[in-house]
């Protein structure tokens, strides 16, 4: 199974193709419940009833072109084989909301990849969209908002070399953070440091 950060380029690129403006990314690793959360959100056209309850099947796209759309089918497969499941809730002109639950310590759990890189493309590659990022380990929540960026810095600055620069390191440094805080949390729980990270 391919890491979670592709998983979420793949939802987030569906959700641009369903004409979103707003993206909201969660990402919640509650150790002490065993748990890894990943909830996306967007404001698009949304899915209507009778198309939702097809949205796993792996023999039904909208993509035109792939006759096949395995994506959420396989993610929803990876999830219920780590104790999880994968729901998706939607309203037509209001959006869409797709919800992902693992048990945090199973074997098969994909990591979550790259998503500094993740997130600098989705950003790059749609200056329309605003995207909310969070990602919470213990205590510790880390938080991009290009709405914010873009208040500081102005509309243009997704043309500025150096500002992705920044926003690239910003993502790193979090993720730094957050990784202290899941060896914290795992030493706290287990009693003893893992030897390798943990996502």
């Amino acid at each position: 199974m391919r890491d979670l950060s592709l998983s979420i380029l793949d939802i987030v690129e569906n959700s641009i193709a369903a004409k979103a403006t707003k993206v909201k990314i969660l990402v919640e690793e509650d150790l002490e419940k065993d748990q890894f959360r990943l909830s996306i959100t967007d404001n698009g056209r949304g899915i209507d009833d009778r198309d939702l309850l097809k949205v796993t099947d792996p023999f039904v796209t909208t993509k035109t072109y792939r006759r096949v759309g395995l994506g959420l089918s396989l993610l929803k497969t990876k999830a219920q084989q780590c104790h999880g499941d994968l729901t998706i809730s939607s309203r037509t002109g209001e959006g869409t909301t797709v919800k992902v639950v693992f048990q945090y310590g199973h074997i098969d759990r994909p990591p979550l990849g790259d998503i500094a890189s993740t997130l600098v493309c989705i950003i790059l590659a749609n200056p329309g969209v605003n995207v909310l990022y969070q990602h919470t380990v213990g205590n510790v929540v880390y938080r991009l908002d290009t709405r914010r960026i873009k208040k500081i810095i102005g509309e243009i600055w997704l043309r500025k070399k150096d500002v992705f620069t920044l926003v690239s390191r910003d993502i790193e440094e979090g993720l730094s953070m957050l990784e202290k805080e899941r060896r914290r949390v795992f030493k706290q729980i287990f009693g003893y440091l893992p030897r390798v990270e943990l996502t």
